[in-house]
């Protein structure tokens, strides 16, 4: 692993700008890129709509036989310490780490055979799951955002992209010129949403993804923490150091689950959700089997994803995992195909024709990148 790691250090040379280079840009034009990577392209009237993304990057990597895959059936060591329980959907178990989600099970999409060959380490699995390419090619994609900021038409004076990275304000954003104007959206914001979200930084940060798409802004990216050795990561390899997975549900478990759900909620009650599509990913998932320090370690073998709105049909499963889940049992899905779709719900695959004869399209997005058609 730690060669694996030296080799994504030494490959990894970006071909996009910074955040700080490429929301400059944003503000200025409403292009999410400029230079090497593109050529000056025209966003086609697809396009033109209200379309939008909430990309929520769950940092460290969530246990999914903990979360939205449980194995009540399995023995102890693999099913954890948490019971599955219904949702509103007939069929389909959740942790019950997520009582908000299953409540709203019916808006959300479960794909819980994500896999990927690639080495399990997290930047590795962070530039795949963000730019839906294989390792190392990874290294030298633009991101599904930038990729959006350059194809879709700017709705507004606020930039295309705004990624929230999880500083120690909830307004923290990846331009400091944003950061007022993002506290006066909150600020508008009643005390009783507010709450609702919940006063943890990533609560606030999800009510500012709200805001900013109904403000006009086409993507923003949120990461539920800074790094995975943060307090709030998902990364539960067990001990005091990293937390162990029964330690979840006194941590980030319940925070995730209310703040998520509010925003999905929130969304739907709006009139939004059908045109903005709320994605949660990871760069892998978890080991099945827990180790001896109560935690579960790295495994790109099988994972889940979640999805809600945007065009996808809630309260489904799309493929599914083994016994223990530790690999995928029916219908294994790339991340190839999650970003894939990200673009199909922006209407951005609408027209292979004219993607496989524009030097732009080609240059973004591969002609063999497909979505997930089961969800739509």
């Amino acid at each position: 692993m730690n060669e694996a790691y030296q080799q994504f250090r030494s490959t990894a040379r970006p071909c996009r700008p910074t955040r700080r280079e490429f929301l400059q840009c944003s503000l200025v034009g409403g292009l999410g890129l400029a230079g090497r990577c593109v050529v000056p392209f025209e966003a086609p009237e697809s396009a033109r709509d209200d379309r939008a993304v909430v990309l929520i990057v769950n940092v460290g990597g969530p246990s999914h036989v903990d979360t939205w895959d449980p194995k009540p059936d399995a023995p102890a060591e693999t099913r954890g310490p948490f019971r599955a329980i219904r949702t509103s959907v007939p069929g389909i178990f959740l942790s019950e780490l997520f009582p908000r989600q299953a409540r709203i099970a019916h808006l959300q999409a479960f794909v819980r055979a994500c896999c990927h060959p690639a080495p399990a380490v997290h930047q590795v699995g962070w530039q795949m799951a963000q730019t839906g390419r294989e390792y190392p090619a990874a290294n030298h994609a633009p991101h599904a955002a930038d990729v959006v900021a350059r194809l879709c038409a700017q709705r507004s004076g606020w930039p295309t992209h705004v990624t929230l990275p999880c500083d120690t304000e909830p307004v923290a954003v990846a331009h400091e010129r944003l950061a007022p104007h993002c506290s006066r959206l909150l600020a508008r914001e009643p005390v009783h949403i507010q709450e609702r979200y919940g006063a943890s930084r990533f609560g606030q940060q999800c009510l500012l993804a709200r805001c900013l798409i109904e403000a006009g802004t086409r993507f923003v990216t949120i990461r539920t923490c800074n790094d995975y050795r943060d307090p709030d990561s998902w990364d539960v390899h067990g001990g005091p150091e990293f937390g162990t997975v029964e330690s979840m549900s006194r941590g980030f478990a319940p925070v995730f689950d209310q703040a998520y759900s509010a925003l999905v909620e929130d969304l739907a009650q709006r009139g939004m959700l059908d045109t903005t599509l709320v994605c949660c990913v990871a760069e892998f998932g978890r080991t099945p089997r827990m180790n001896p320090a109560g935690g579960r370690d790295h495994w790109p073998q099988c994972w889940t994803t979640v999805l809600a709105g945007g065009g996808v049909r809630g309260g489904q499963v799309v493929g599914a995992s083994d016994a223990s889940g530790g690999q995928p049992a029916d219908r294994p899905v790339s991340p190839a195909e999650i970003v894939g779709t990200i673009y199909r719900s922006l209407h951005l695959l609408a027209d292979p024709t004219r993607r496989q004869t524009s030097v732009a399209d080609l240059a973004l997005i591969p002609s063999s990148m497909r979505p997930i058609e089961e969800l739509f």
